[in-house]
């Protein structure tokens, strides 16, 4: 199956986004990922448009407790860091 530059499939945006097929039909029926080509049983949809779901999603936030790991991230990135 030929996709255009630029376009993924349904199954690459999953991926891309960490999240089933179904999820991307939702995505789809609440507004939030628009279909760019492709068919109704294969759509594409832009790379541009995964790239900016990625990057507005916001990672849970979760305060350490006395039974959580510490961080052994050398660089920090993965750590909570105080307020």
């Amino acid at each position: 199956m030929y996709v255009p530059p630029g376009h993924l499939t349904a199954r690459q945006t999953a991926n891309a986004l960490g999240i089933t097929l179904g999820g991307v039909r939702q995505l789809v029926h609440r507004g939030r990922l628009k279909r760019a080509g492709g068919t109704e049983r294969h759509p594409h949809y832009a790379s541009s448009d995964v790239t900016a779901l990625i990057a507005a999603r916001h990672p849970i936030q979760r305060p350490l407790t006395r039974r959580s790991e510490p961080c052994n991230d050398l660089r920090a990135e993965l750590c909570p860091q105080p307020a």
